[in-house]
C-alpha cells in the first residue's frame, strides 16, 4: 500500500502541475458570425493585393522603379506594408486611369466641346462668336 502511494504521488503531482500550467497558458477562442460583406471585402482586398504584387513584378514596371532609385525588393516591401484600403485605392486609380491619358487629353476634349457648343449656338443665331458662320 505504501508503495502504491509513492507511485501515485510520483504521478499525481506532475500531472497536477501540468494541468494547472496548461489551464493558465491556454487561451480561449471566440467564434463570431462573419457577414457576407466582410467576407467579400476580405476577398476583394486579397485579390487587389495579388494584382498589385503581380504588377510590380513586371519587367517594365521594375525598370521604372530602378529609374526612381527603388529596388524591386523595396517596392514589394512597400506594398506589403500598405493597408488593404490603400491597396484598393491604388488599384482603383489604376483601373480609372487609361494608359497614356493625362491633362493634355482632358484640356483638348474640353476645348473641343466648348468649340462645338459655340458653333451650334452661332448657327442657331443665339450668339455671334465666329465670323465664318451664318444664321440658319
Amino acid at each position: 500500500m505504501v508503495r502504491l502511494k509513492r507511485i501515485s504521488r510520483g504521478i499525481v503531482i506532475p500531472l497536477a502541475v501540468a494541468l494547472a500550467a496548461s489551464s493558465t497558458i491556454a487561451t480561449t477562442a471566440n467564434a463570431e458570425l462573419v457577414g457576407s460583406n466582410a467576407a467579400i471585402e476580405k476577398y476583394n482586398a486579397a485579390q487587389a493585393r495579388d494584382r498589385l504584387e503581380s504588377m510590380i513584378q513586371r519587367e517594365d514596371v521594375q525598370k521604372e522603379f530602378k529609374q526612381f532609385g527603388i529596388s524591386p525588393a523595396e517596392a514589394k516591401a512597400r506594398v506589403d506594408a500598405m493597408s488593404d484600403e490603400q491597396v484598393a485605392q491604388v488599384v482603383n486609380k489604376l483601373d480609372r486611369e487609361p494608359a497614356g491619358s493625362g491633362t493634355v487629353g482632358t484640356v483638348v476634349g474640353a476645348a473641343l466641346i466648348v468649340f462645338l457648343v459655340l458653333l451650334v449656338t452661332d448657327i442657331l443665331c443665339l450668339t455671334h462668336v465666329f465670323k465664318f458662320t451664318k444664321c440658319a
